[in-house]
């Protein structure tokens, strides 16, 4: 898959790219400290191999699915955190 080439973007004056930047990241690591001892087998599994994806640049695409109830939020949440943490981007997007 072809990668895009960020030297055409402005980051600095890219208003989505520099809220997505702007997280505190203190914040985000008491989060996720919070956050990962809750975290069930399963979880830890999907959590583990889409990280695994995202830091490896493997590009794969990942759909996480299920019942009310099941912990999609929950997954979500502390996913984001721990790329966040590393000053990279998270699309929290069903429409990508």
């Amino acid at each position: 898959m072809p990668q895009p080439n960020f030297n055409n973007i402005n980051a600095s004056t890219n208003r989505m790219i520099m809220d997505e930047l702007d997280y505190d990241i203190g914040k985000l690591e008491e989060e996720l400290n919070v956050l990962k001892p809750k975290i069930t087998d399963e979880q830890r599994n999907v959590f583990d191999v889409i990280l695994d994806s995202v830091y490896c640049n493997k590009g794969k695409t990942y759909f996480l699915y299920g019942y009310g109830g099941t912990g999609k939020t929950f997954v979500w949440r502390i996913l984001s955190a721990a790329i966040r943490c590393k000053k990279d981007i998270v699309l929290n997007s069903s429409i990508v």
